[in-house]
């Protein structure tokens, strides 16, 4: 596995957690309620 294969997985991940982790993200920031 290159270093390229392994940006563009942790790069999936972020995105997919931004688009489907909102909950999470809320959470952590109590000043956007």
């Amino acid at each position: 596995m290159s270093y390229t294969d392994v940006a563009q997985v942790a790069n999936a991940a972020r995105s997919y957690e931004i688009l489907h982790g909102r909950d999470d993200d809320d959470a952590e920031r109590p000043d956007k309620r």
